[in-house]
């Protein structure tokens, strides 16, 4: 099992006040930043694609639904600046209105390396019936488990290869109560989500 560290996020939803969120501003507040030497800015071609910040090991995502905080490594440094970044974003604009966040994990099976509990989840009674009718070329399976106040939802894609995300969902009232929820999460859910699939299903992670 590989991470497919493009699709790791800490995502914020609210309603962001994207004129406010300016380039100055996120170099300052977000990457605490003194030159623009040191942030790079990705600028979108098409119009209704939002700007990306980069810095730190992390890109940052602004728009007017989300924030989206990734990170380039999947270290504990890294990990926590990210999940230190995004608190601090929720206690400057704390009247944001804030309706959850969410912390996104990604994994990646090679077909030949699928264990046989995964392979057996997916024989479907109607798969061959689907078959007749073309090549049935993948098949999702969704779970939702509630831990405390987080709702950990898995989705398993099978096709070429297997595909694994874990989202933990927290529901929130406002930004201050998300910065509060947020704290200590971050590699705690890594941690946790890569227990359960080493535990549940036998996936480790093949470091690259």
């Amino acid at each position: 099992m590989k991470r497919d560290l493009e699709k790791w996020s800490l995502v914020l939803l609210g309603k962001w006040n994207t004129r406010l969120l300016s380039p100055k501003w996120i170099r300052e507040k977000i990457f605490q930043l003194e030159s623009d030497d040191d942030l790079r800015f990705f600028v979108p071609m098409v119009s209704d694609v939002p700007p990306k910040y980069e810095a730190h090991n992390m890109i940052v995502t602004v728009s007017e639904d989300k924030i989206l905080l990734s990170p380039i490594k999947p270290d504990d440094e890294t990990l926590q600046r990210i999940e230190d970044t995004a608190k601090r974003l929720l206690e400057i604009l704390k009247y944001t209105p804030v309706s959850a966040f969410g912390e996104n994990f990604h994994y990646i099976i090679n077909i030949s390396d699928v264990p046989p509990i995964l392979i057996n989840l997916f024989k479907f009674e109607d798969s061959d019936i689907l078959d007749k009718c073309g090549k049935l070329r993948s098949t999702a399976l969704e779970r939702k488990i509630e831990i405390g106040e987080c709702m950990l939802n898995i989705r398993i894609v099978n096709g070429d290869n297997y595909n694994i995300g874990l989202n933990y969902h927290y529901s929130e009232d406002d930004a201050d109560a998300a910065a509060k929820d947020l704290e200590n999460t971050y590699i705690k859910n890594r941690d946790h989500g890569q227990k359960l699939l080493q535990e549940d299903y036998g996936l480790a992670i093949q470091e690259e």
